[in-house]
């Protein structure tokens, strides 16, 4: 006999059944990278910090309810939230980012890239609605006329992403200098302002005039914000 054959280890075979009981047995292990439910997708959106919405959003998803509302859900979260909801509750921030402007550039950032997220979000449910049956047709159709036509909620998001004239991008002349500088444009007239001429700011595109004269004035675009981060 060769020595080939008397150094023959029977245990050397591995059988078939034993690959797949490990297989089983990886299956078993709890794996590390299994998500945490971080609760309540209503609790966590109920703050007003731009930076944590934009989070959740971010893995974030739209859809059709049977009862017509358009409704978003979140990767890690329980629930949904009304996409009207949240578009209101944006708004109002909006105003408040008017009214105080003093957002950091990073929460304005943040701001903008929300609008434009809800607005793609309606646009996603959109086609859903189509598909969808008349009953949820029906109550879509209801809830879209208070929501866009009586209180032009996702009109006005539209017309700031299509401007490029956020709300969030809004400052008054102080906040404007001290984030971007006082450098003026070069061989550019004047604005006119209901008091007077003012040169306009270099990274201005726009200047509005509002009756509460605390109230931002100078648009800068969104690159710009994004830019200066």
């Amino acid at each position: 006999m060769s020595s080939s054959s008397s150094s023959f280890n029977p245990n050397s075979i591995t059988s078939p059944n034993i690959h797949l009981k490990n297989q089983i047995h990886q299956a078993k292990k709890p794996s590390t990278l299994t998500s945490k439910c971080l609760g309540s997708l209503s609790k966590a959106i109920a703050t007003n910090n731009l930076e944590i919405i934009k989070k959740i959003l971010d893995n974030a998803k739209a859809k059709i309810t049977f009862w017509g509302t358009r409704a978003i859900e979140a990767k890690n979260y329980k629930g949904s939230y009304s996409l009207y909801t949240l578009t209101r509750k944006i708004q109002k921030l909006e105003y408040e980012c008017l009214c105080k402007n003093n957002l950091t550039l990073q929460q304005r950032a943040s701001g903008i890239d929300i609008i434009n997220k809800i607005t793609t979000f309606y646009d996603i449910t959109d086609p859903q609605v189509k598909h969808s049956n008349l009953l949820t047709k029906f109550f879509v159709c209801i809830k879209d006329f208070f929501s866009f036509y009586i209180l032009k909620t996702r009109s006005d998001l539209k017309f700031q992403i299509e401007n490029d004239i956020y709300y969030f991008a809004l400052f008054t002349p102080r906040t404007y200098e001290t984030t971007f500088g006082a450098d003026l444009k070069e061989d550019k007239p004047a604005v006119s302002s209901s008091s007077s001429n003012i040169s306009e700011y270099k990274h201005e595109t726009s200047r509005f005039d509002f009756p509460r004269k605390h109230m931002p004035k100078i648009f800068v675009s969104k690159q710009t914000i994004k830019d200066f981060l």
